[in-house]
């Protein structure tokens, strides 16, 4: 015969186990909610990372949009200039332009040009008669010269450029220094 064994358990203890069940029963529910809320939050996440790779890659794909219809925008308005210079070259290879009209075909040219680049918001620089000032202005010489005042610029040698009020290129000049040998000639 078997014997049997008997566990003595207070009431309280008892009541305690049931409490315990619940709050693992509650507690496994609380994970168990907690659990599928992190994978929807996952979810979430994935969407949201493959939706911004489909921005970003849609964003690459606008931008080099843009600088070829920027770059087809610009190359439009070079062909005029192409068209100027072939008929330029044709006139002058069949030799029936006169010259006045290879000067006048080129002065045109020069002042589309012109047009074109103050359309893009591109500026010559003044030189020739204005000051002198460094932050547009390369001096390459300096001539003694009675007609203009120190610092005064005498001549272009290679025009500078302004886009939107940024230098892109500054102007190299020549300056006059006044007259060095007159200043000299009171002093003994």
């Amino acid at each position: 015969m078997e014997k049997k064994e008997y566990i003595q358990i207070k009431l309280e203890d008892l009541q305690n186990l049931k409490k315990y069940r619940e709050m693992y029963s509650n507690l496994k529910n609380i994970f168990s909610q907690k659990e599928k809320e992190q994978n929807e939050w996952k979810e979430k996440s994935l969407r949201l990372a493959a939706e911004f790779d489909n921005f970003r890659k849609r964003v690459e794909k606008e931008k080099e949009d843009i600088k070829k219809f920027s770059q087809g925008t610009i190359i439009m308005q070079l062909l005029f200039f192409d068209e100027i210079f072939e008929k330029a070259v044709d006139g002058i290879e069949k030799n029936i332009s006169s010259h006045e009209n290879i000067v006048s075909g080129l002065q045109m040219l020069k002042k589309e040009f012109t047009n074109f680049l103050l359309s893009l918001g591109v500026k010559k620089i003044e030189t020739v008669g204005k000051v002198f000032d460094p932050n547009f202005h390369e001096a390459v010489a300096s001539i003694n010269d009675n007609n203009y005042p120190e610092g005064t610029i005498i001549e272009e040698v290679r025009p500078g450029y302004i886009l939107e009020n940024k230098l892109l290129r500054p102007a190299q000049v020549k300056v006059s220094s006044g007259n060095k040998k007159n200043s000299n000639t009171g002093k003994n």
